[in-house]
């Protein structure tokens, strides 16, 4: 990161589990272009510390609001092991795949993401949904 940037790391790191190569350039440029905003030590700071350190299991059961979480069906990013804890711990999940095996799920699936929510959402508001 400290050599590449966080532009250059996010560029070189878009082509891996972020996006698939059929993205379109114009939107992995402008992902990287605002990840190239960020401060390179806070980036490092959270992929070599905070990140694999900090556990949020003991807060999972005091979420009391009904949960969408929407994972790529084969994605490098989460495990089944994090997904188990989810379920065992908040009381109101619901737990979606789409099929991907990239993590930016609302960016390059931004439509079918949205459909989703506003489904969940109806079913939690009242409010019935229209397409």
């Amino acid at each position: 990161m400290r050599t590449l940037g966080a532009r250059g790391y996010c560029l070189a790191k878009n082509t891996g589990d972020r996006f698939s190569a059929d993205t379109d350039p114009r939107l992995m440029e402008w992902f990287a272009e605002e990840q190239g905003k960020s401060d390179v030590d806070v980036m490092i700071a959270v992929a070599t510390g905070v990140a694999r350190c900090v556990s949020a299991e003991p807060w999972l059961p005091r979420i009391k609001a009904p949960v969408l979480a929407i994972y790529p069906s084969d994605g490098p990013i989460t495990s089944p092991e994090q997904e188990a804890l989810l379920k065992r711990h908040v009381r109101n999940l619901t737990l979606l795949h789409l099929p991907s095996k990239h993590h930016n799920l609302h960016l390059i699936k931004p439509a079918e993401c949205a459909q989703h929510v506003l489904y969940f959402a109806a079913q939690h508001d009242g409010v019935s949904c229209r397409d």
